[in-house]
């Protein structure tokens, strides 16, 4: 299986940056498991879409105002990808708040609150990091930028590389 990190690669400059990385042969093979730390809680089960996902990969977790979101990847059956899958978390109880299967440009912050979508952006940057390497994800973020990417961001995804120490453009 070949990796992308939930579709969080950088909007406009996302499917710049993924093929970017596939071509320099930077994108893993196989998705790595997370660290123990990372385990995906049973209260989420069953707000994951049956039948069409098979498997799941917690990427993040976040808490506004009494409230968790967790960022997934969602593998279908062919998918060889993964697709965005966000579920919040209220006193055990889960609710779907965002799935989206065909990786189309939408913001976390039209589905949760925008400190949310902000935390769990940067918590898959932060994932795609620990997958294809600090040096690599800084040279296809610089490259996303000069080639102009960068005014087709989301406030959520311009925060997150910001907090990552990246310059990015208004």
């Amino acid at each position: 299986m070949k990796y992308r990190s939930s579709g969080r690669w950088l909007r406009g400059g996302k499917a710049f940056l993924i093929s970017a990385l596939f071509c320099l042969g930077l994108l893993a093979v196989s998705v790595v498991s997370r660290p123990s730390t990372a385990q995906q809680p049973s209260s989420l089960d069953a707000c994951i879409p049956q039948p069409l996902v098979v498997r799941t990969e917690l990427i993040g977790s976040t808490q506004v105002e009494g409230e968790t979101y967790h960022l997934l990847i969602a593998y279908e059956e062919v998918d060889e990808f993964g697709s965005d899958l966000i579920i919040s978390t209220v006193n055990g109880q889960c609710e779907l708040k965002f799935w989206n299967p065909m990786g189309d440009p939408i913001p976390f912050a039209d589905f949760i609150p925008q400190v949310a979508a902000r935390q769990l952006t940067l918590a898959s940057y932060q994932h795609a990091i620990e997958k294809v390497g600090r040096d690599d994800f800084d040279k296809s973020v610089a490259e996303a930028i000069v080639q102009g990417a960068a005014e087709f961001w989301f406030d959520e995804e311009k925060w997150a590389l910001r907090q990552l120490g990246f310059d990015i453009p208004e």
